[in-house]
């Protein structure tokens, strides 16, 4: 689950809405348009895990001195680019551990 502050919820995305957004399906100017899961929900779930795996990889490289600039500055700017589909992630995850049940 992605830690985002209150701020950065997107408020009133329901399950479905969710689910849309992780398949890849998202509207740009008017336009529906097929996106990056190709209507796969677990690919989209996993597509969103390599997105914050390339933004934690590209600060290291910053951070390390092998490249001059960020694409995100920090978190904050990531999670305004990403609000969408990281609180759909997010309903979507807790959606399904109730698939799961409780850990004990």
């Amino acid at each position: 689950m992605f830690r985002m502050n209150d701020f950065q919820i997107v408020e009133g995305l329901t399950w479905d809405e969710a689910v849309r957004i992780i398949k890849g399906l998202g509207c740009v100017h008017g336009r529906i348009i097929n996106g990056r899961a190709d209507g796969d929900l677990l690919a989209g779930m996993e597509y969103m895990n390599g997105v914050w795996d390339r933004y934690l990889e590209d600060q290291k490289d910053f951070y390390n001195g092998e490249k001059d600039e960020m694409i995100y500055g920090d978190d904050d700017d990531f999670f305004e680019h990403w609000c969408y589909e990281c609180t759909a992630y997010n309903i979507v995850f807790e959606g399904m551990g109730k698939l799961f049940g409780e850990v004990k």
